[in-house]
């Protein structure tokens, strides 16, 4: 399994670990949702400055208003913190992942398979299509398998690039990893 494949999969993971202790196996209730991030985001949860902090986030996480989190609002949540945190990561550079829980760890993993192939050919914080293209079929060779031709990668940076400046940036590329993450929670949890 790529590092990528790795990432998704702790995603997918640290969700159905905490998601159905007290009620629907598919969503976080506000406690369960205490429960991950206090288990698996400890330095978020340490640098809140009060228990309605929690309330706060839950309620904006809660797009549907229906006071659980369910998986794509969570992916939401992930994406939003991953992106928030590859600047400060990328100044660490080392991407240890020996101490983080799973889910620090997925996100860590994300940001270096990002960073180990952006700057290859131009800018250090973006992927080029022939970046993008590497990426892919080193860290997703089972969507490669599944593309119909070669032109599959041109038609998914297109549809990656929202800036049309023929390049994706890392909140881009976490756009991506959300969406194939998403994919295969729905695809393995129908199975």
């Amino acid at each position: 399994m790529s590092q990528l494949e790795t990432a998704m999969g702790l995603m997918m993971k640290v969700f159905d670990t905490y998601a159905g202790r007290e009620g629907k196996k598919d969503t976080l209730s506000k406690a369960e949702l205490k429960a991950l991030l206090e288990k698996e985001l400890p330095a978020l949860i340490k640098a809140a400055k009060n228990p309605q902090e929690v309330d706060k986030l839950m309620k904006d996480l809660d797009f549907n208003g229906d006071s659980e989190v369910d998986f794509s609002e969570y992916v939401v949540m992930v994406a939003a913190i991953t992106s928030a945190a590859h600047d400060r990561c990328a100044k660490k550079s080392n991407h240890q992942t020996a101490t983080m829980s799973q889910l620090e760890t997925a996100m860590a993993l994300m940001i270096k398979v990002f960073d180990t192939y952006a700057g290859r050919e131009g800018k250090k914080d973006t992927l080029t299509k022939t970046e993008l293209k590497a990426l892919v079929e080193k860290e997703l060779p089972a969507l490669i398998k599944a593309a119909k031709n070669p032109e599959q990668v041109d038609k998914l940076l297109k549809g990656l690039d929202l800036d049309g400046d023929s390049e994706v940036d890392f909140t881009e590329y976490v756009v991506l990893v959300a969406s194939l993450t998403l994919a295969a929670h729905d695809h393995f949890g129908k199975k």
